[in-house]
């Protein structure tokens, strides 16, 4: 059976001419094991139009470079970019050509796989690219970037380390003369299991840690009291949980929001801690500040676009991001995923965006999804439209919701509302199918922005609309 190829999975793979015919061939192999290589910008299109190779390398995850006679001018330059964009770089080198040390010498920080011909390169990117699949699931991956650039935003050079054969830790960085070894660590559950640890602590001891160097473990999740303490005995090793992970993030949004909304629980009870031996070996300290005037800040900027969107002079794009942007800053604490332009398998459906409400919310709103609408998962669809949205969109909205998947309710975002054909379709499809459907305007959106400015929770309002919904639902 075919392993159904997930399109976030895309491979590019960087070639001389000579190996054109066998590219093709290793396209449809490595889509059999769930990836989708991309030979050149002929396999991304949007619409009729042929991506750049720039940006066809920039929506891969993976760069796999063949080198099989020489490393041309056109293949250093796709390398630069997969370097650029922070791509996986894999690099398959024909053993020939191993002891041209021009070209070996090139790649002396990365692992080289080298192979005899064609099918052996074949079967070598194949079982790569399956341990790939496995050892770096996507979440483990995302968690590792943002820690990247945690430590980058702290002035530090970084290299990340997960594309080799496992070092023992994911990320190398370098400040002023300092050398850190950084393991990324997360669960899905609130508190990381004793032995997840325990293997930082061991690959610290191989190291043999010099006067300048240090192991630091970062972790999305809560570090049981006992290891804590054990950990506070152990010198060069310093652990960075979630409740010091918040407090670093706390001056940069970006970072802070994409931390809430990679944490599958709540945060609401996460003690902030200021990490005072990771900022005394930064040479930083902290002043005491109010985390929500930053808050308020973004929730103003947004507050005043929404007032002034102009559906003719914006793209739909734009406001499905712009959309997403308001959302991640509502509701970052009560959701999680966040994946956006999701596919179903036969492709027959996309939907922009899909949500998942985290384990132990304690927003009322929320907690009541889950519970009295069973489902797990939430669906957003956003309507740059000049006009009201249909009973149309409701319908072709309700196709994506699945009970078995636990996927039972969809936000509708349009700029201007709902007809009253789309109202009724709405409290149809709840009382025949189970399912609900609930549709926002930009006053709601700005009106949510407002609650949360006047110290109100954005989700209350929400409720407020559910509220009226299920009070006027007809038999």
């Amino acid at each position: 059976m075919e392993t159904t190829t997930n399109l976030n999975n895309k491979v590019y793979l960087c070639y001389s001419t000579l190996n054109k015919v066998f590219i093709d061939s290793l396209c449809k192999k490595l889509q059999k094991e769930g990836f989708l290589g991309i030979a050149d910008g002929t396999e991304l299109m949007q619409g009729k139009e042929v991506l750049s190779v720039q940006e066809a390398i920039k929506k891969c995850s993976y760069f796999v470079l063949i080198i099989s006679n020489e490393f041309g001018e056109h293949m250093q330059e796709e390398y630069r970019i997969a370097l650029e964009y922070k791509l996986n770089i894999l690099v398959f080198l024909k053993s020939d050509l191993f002891r041209d040390g021009q070209i070996s010498r090139k790649f002396d920080n990365r692992l080289v796989t080298l192979w005899e011909d064609e099918n052996d390169l074949s079967l070598k990117v194949a079982e790569t690219m399956i341990g790939f699949r496995y050892k770096y699931p996507e979440r483990g991956y995302q968690f590792e970037i943002l820690v990247e650039d945690l430590f980058k935003s702290y002035g530090c050079d970084t290299k990340r380390t997960s594309y080799t054969r496992d070092s023992g830790y994911d990320i190398y960085a370098e400040k002023d003369g300092k050398k850190f070894y950084i393991e990324a660590k997360s669960v899905r559950s609130k508190i990381i299991g004793r032995q997840s640890i325990m293997s930082a602590l061991g690959m610290a001891d191989i190291l043999e840690l010099k006067s300048d160097e240090f192991f630091i473990v970062v972790t999305a999740n809560v570090l049981p009291n006992l290891m804590r303490e054990k950990v506070k005995t152990m010198e060069k090793f310093l652990i960075i949980d979630i409740g010091e992970l918040l407090y670093l993030v706390q001056k940069n949004e970006e970072l802070k929001y994409r931390l809430l909304s990679f944490v599958e629980f709540t945060t609401d009870d996460i003690e902030i801690k200021e990490p005072i031996d990771f900022l005394r070996l930064f040479d930083l300290s902290y002043e005491n500040k109010d985390i929500s005037i930053d808050d308020k800040r973004a929730i103003n900027q947004l507050l005043g676009e929404v007032n002034a969107w102009d559906q003719d002079k914006r793209t739909s794009t734009e406001y499905e991001k712009f959309c997403t942007q308001v959302l991640r800053v509502l509701f970052s604490r009560d959701l999680t995923l966040w994946q956006e332009q999701q596919k179903s398998n036969d492709d027959l459906y996309r939907f922009d965006l899909i949500c998942k409400i985290k384990d132990d919310v304690t927003s009322a709103f929320w907690k009541f999804l889950g519970e009295y609408f069973r489902t797990k998962y939430v669906i957003f669809e956003f309507k740059n439209y000049n006009e009201v949205i249909t009973q149309r969109e409701i319908y072709t909205t309700e196709k994506y919701l699945y009970a078995k998947a636990l996927r039972r309710v969809a936000i509708i975002i349009s700029c201007n509302g709902s007809d009253d054909n789309a109202k009724k379709a709405i409290k149809g499809t709840l009382r025949e199918n189970g399912k609900l459907i609930l549709n926002l305007s930009n006053r709601d959106l700005a009106n949510m922005l407002e609650y949360e400015l006047n110290g109100n929770s954005a989700s209350e309002y929400l409720y407020n609309i559910l509220d009226e919904l299920l009070i006027e639902l007809e038999k």
